[in-house]
């Protein structure tokens, strides 16, 4: 109940910190769910409760990294394809 209650009251801040981030609100709002998703079903292993912005921040930066990582393997990926397509 107290993660949710944090989750809740600091959704603004935390999309604000998504958005500019990753640079776009549907990206904000997708990753934001994510960490939700993840935070959630975490929240039982908290061992802390007092420490549960330490530990929502340490989520959405670790969210960011891996938005970060697929963006760089999609143009990896694009990237390759385009150069496959040139060869033939």
């Amino acid at each position: 109940a107290a993660v949710c209650a944090i989750l809740i009251k600091n959704r603004r801040r935390y999309m604000a910190y998504l958005r500019r981030r990753l640079g776009s609100l549907e990206e904000a709002e997708d990753a934001l769910h994510d960490t939700y998703v993840r935070v959630l079903k975490a929240s039982s292993q908290l061992a802390d409760p007092d420490r549960v912005e330490v530990w929502m921040t340490s989520a959405l930066r670790n969210t960011v990294i891996d938005c970060y990582r697929r963006k760089a393997a999609r143009v990896r990926l694009l990237e390759a394809y385009a150069r496959e397509v040139d060869g033939y």
